[in-house]
């Protein structure tokens, strides 16, 4: 018969992994009727703790804690999943608390996981905490910034200028594109925002163009009618600083039968199955968490003493429309 494990006995017991630990472990904050399921379980299976487990039994679980910006964020999900799933395959639990992208909701979640004295500290970078300062004694030193760069900790950063770059690049080779606007968020976020709307500028100075820009937008919506401003500006393809503004314009393109081209910085589900994008740049997320997770596992296990910036390669997508 295959021998059980802890998650085995959680499944069919109805309850989590921490629940069947502390049962194990003859927590008395267990509830009666909770303990004496588990209980019977554990009886009808012969389930013996293994090794491994009895050694997280007797001492602290271990592990990690996770800050991310937007919880609803597909690209911020696709670096989760990744950094659980590693976790986990190493004996690792995740805390994972979201920060809002706001500096002050962001120290409370790092005091309440240096009070939970968890292994490491993962978080996802945005403008407000660039200049953040961590102690040294803080997690052991174990702290991964991903997604910006945060000059006081190991960081694996996007090279969000070259996303614009590879997108206007691309564009302007095509003979029939003359002029080329940018819809972008607000330059108060540095990241998504302003280092964009900079790299788009600097771009259409090289080539002699006349920059249009639209920022201050960051919804589907705000994608959608920011197009349309566009299209009044007689624009031959757009720049989307985001996923979600490339999505809403090319939404719009497509009911409208307009000529635009869009260029997507990101690429997502959503705009793959639109598919009527010009040209997108994967800033590859998923190997962003990735990364992250195995340079903070290192970080733990004292593999990676020194501090560094490590910029992920961007993939490049062209996916020319059938129109």
């Amino acid at each position: 018969m295959l021998k059980l494990t802890i998650r085995d006995i959680a499944a069919l017991s109805g309850v989590g992994k921490s629940t069947v630990s502390r049962v194990l472990n003859n927590d008395p904050g267990v509830k009666e009727s909770t303990r004496q399921r588990v209980e019977a379980v554990i009886t009808k299976y012969n389930y013996t703790p293994s090794q491994a487990a009895r050694a997280l039994n007797n001492k602290e679980i271990k592990s990690i804690g996770i800050i991310v910006g937007k919880l609803g964020s597909q690209p911020e999900a696709n670096s989760l999943s990744q950094i659980i799933r590693y976790f986990e395959d190493v004996g690792y639990e995740s805390v994972i608390l979201e920060s809002r992208r706001d500096r002050g909701v962001f120290e409370r979640h790092v005091s309440f996981l240096k009070q939970k004295r968890v292994d490491g500290l993962m978080f996802f970078g945005f403008s407000g905490i660039t200049d953040i300062e961590f102690e040294e004694t803080d997690f052991n030193g174990n702290i991964i910034s991903i997604i910006t760069n945060t000059p006081s900790v190991t960081s694996i950063a996007l090279d969000t200028k070259k996303a614009v770059d590879l997108c206007f690049e691309h564009l302007i080779l095509e003979p029939s594109i003359k002029n080329i606007g940018f819809i972008g968020v607000s330059e108060q976020d540095y990241f998504s925002g302003k280092a964009r709307l900079e790299a788009y500028r600097e771009k259409c100075l090289e080539h002699s163009i006349e920059p249009i820009s639209i920022t201050e937008m960051r919804s589907y919506a705000d994608g959608q009618s920011a197009f349309l401003e566009m299209a009044k500006k007689e624009v031959d393809a757009v720049i989307c600083g985001t996923e979600r503004l490339a999505a809403g314009a090319m939404l719009e393109v497509l009911r409208s039968d307009s000529h635009i081209q869009i260029a997507s910085v990101g690429l997502t589900d959503h705009i793959k199955l639109l598919g009527n994008y010009k040209c997108a740049t994967d800033l590859q997320y998923q190997e962003i968490g990735l990364r992250g997770a195995q340079c903070l596992f290192s970080l733990i296990n004292g593999e990676t003493p020194e501090r560094l910036t490590s910029v992920t390669p961007i993939l490049f997508t062209n996916i020319i429309t059938t129109k």
